[in-house]
């Protein structure tokens, strides 16, 4: 719960941020400054996401033997606006990527 906290604070400044760029002048020194403070946070994000994956597969390699994972059809659950969100947060995939490479 934590790092999801983290994430949502991070996004929340990130719109400050991305609103701040959008008032500044095309191809000024501050416009600069402010795309750099957005890539830093982009990659603080990205960061966190990856190592809460990491930290999601330790605890499913080290707690159990067996480790079953279904097919799901993505695409048709991202009609769905409440579980689209979740989604997009975590992507499955590189779950199922780590934990294949962990599994090994």
């Amino acid at each position: 719960m934590k790092v999801i906290k983290l994430i949502i604070l991070k996004v929340v400044i990130m719109v400050c941020l991305q609103r701040g760029i959008s008032r500044c002048k095309s191809g000024s020194k501050n416009r600069y400054k402010m795309k750099l403070k957005i890539q830093r946070l982009y990659q603080k994000i990205r960061n966190v996401r990856k190592h809460m994956i990491h930290d999601i597969t330790n605890k499913l390699i080290n707690e159990n033997d067996i480790i079953v994972t279904e097919n799901l059809d993505v695409k048709s659950m991202q009609k769905n606006h409440y579980v689209a969100k979740g989604l997009n947060e975590n992507p499955i995939s590189e779950i199922i990527r780590v934990l294949k490479y962990k599994a090994d």
